[in-house]
């Protein structure tokens, strides 16, 4: 357990974790959140950074990412009500991750945020930063 900068109170699994609960495109979910982590590190500066940027502008990157979900969803005839976010990841670089479940592909649907691009795919996409 460590109480992280910026991030408060964490557990380690896979990451640090904590749970918050957030309305995210519409759902108010208990969402995890994750920061990319071995469990001697602590969050960097760039993950707090994005943290930060994350809840300072949370209502504008929601909707924002919302907007760029629907083209996807739709371009693959698909609804927001197919998928729901199970965490969103805090990667080592700064890139903020949602990875949802898709109940039509095992493999789930990630938005990625990356500076002022948000780029949305399968969560294979995630590995690629």
């Amino acid at each position: 357990m460590i109480n992280a900068d910026v991030f408060g109170e964490m557990k380690f699994n896979l990451g640090w974790v904590k749970y918050e609960k957030l309305c995210i495109w519409g759902k108010l979910t208990n969402i995890k959140i994750r920061v990319s982590a071995y469990e001697n590190e602590v969050p960097n500066d760039l993950q707090k950074i994005s943290y930060r940027k994350l809840i300072e502008n949370f209502d504008v990157l929601i909707s924002k990412s919302k907007k760029e979900l629907n083209k996807y969803l739709i371009s693959i005839n698909k609804t927001l009500e197919d998928i729901g976010i199970d965490e969103i990841l805090f990667i080592e670089n700064g890139v903020i991750s949602f990875l949802c479940y898709a109940n039509w592909d095992s493999h789930g649907v990630c938005v990625i945020l990356e500076n002022d691009n948000i780029i949305v795919g399968t969560q294979d996409l995630v590995w690629q930063y």
